[in-house]
């Protein structure tokens, strides 16, 4: 239902925008070094101090995606789609370890970095503005679907302000998280032409996941991101 209220129509309204118009076929490689963070969805029962307790000790991690592209374009306007590689999530501050706890022996302190793997589909509107022979400002915004492949936890630990031991393990609810989302995509920056065809291009975007992260969970988390797209194309 969620494909047909939103990839579809994109889809539909991307070639309305360009039929009939002279365009031209490109691809290329993308990279996208962000920071990923979540916004928290409490369904159960939870004062606003114990909400305020887990939100504070969640952060941003640094995350990336990359992958390939084919573009469709106008002289103003491009239709894009893509598939890629994506890791992202969050993780917690550092958090004291309790004595009656079994990592005491070994450490003071530990931070927990929660890792997820997707396999991307976005789709992409692109609307261009020339500002000389060589150089244009770009707009973009759209959607995208993303499989889950795999869940990690990353446990690293300190002893005072050195670094100790990691270990890292399949999430423990791997098996409860949402296989299938969407996501909504925005961007601004700036492509080049570096040859007849060649361009590059630098995006300062922004990504939000429709659905939280989990099936079936009292607290669950929206994931986003903000961070740089850049692209080569090759036309």
């Amino acid at each position: 239902m969620l494909l047909k209220k939103t990839v579809f129509p994109i889809a539909l309204w991307c070639m309305a925008l360009m039929a009939g118009a002279q365009t031209t076929q490109n691809w290329g490689l993308q990279i996208n070094p962000n920071f990923s963070s979540r916004r928290l969805v409490v369904f159960e029962s939870l004062s606003q101090a114990e909400i305020d307790a887990i939100d504070s000790i969640e952060t941003y991690k640094p995350s990336w995606s990359a992958g390939l592209f084919v573009q469709w374009r106008g002289e103003k306007v491009g239709f894009q789609m893509g598939l890629n590689f994506m890791d992202t999530g969050y993780r917690t501050i550092k958090t004291q370890v309790l004595p009656d706890d079994p990592d005491a022996a070994n450490a003071s302190q530990r931070r927990i970095t929660y890792q997820n793997y997707f396999l991307e589909a976005p789709i992409d509107l692109y609307f261009y503005q020339a500002l000389d022979d060589n150089n244009e400002f770009i707009f973009t915004f759209g959607t995208g679907v993303g499989y889950n492949l795999r869940n990690f936890q990353k446990r690293q630990f300190y002893q005072g302000d050195s670094k100790g031991d990691s270990s890292r393990e399949t999430d423990p609810d791997n098996d409860n998280f949402r296989k299938v989302a969407m996501e909504i995509r925005f961007g601004m920056g700036w492509e080049t032409q570096l040859s007849e065809r060649l361009s590059f291009a630098l995006l300062p975007n922004f990504q939000f996941w429709t659905k939280g992260l989990y099936q079936d969970a009292s607290i669950n988390r929206h994931l986003y991101a903000i961070g740089v797209q850049g692209m080569l194309r090759f036309r």
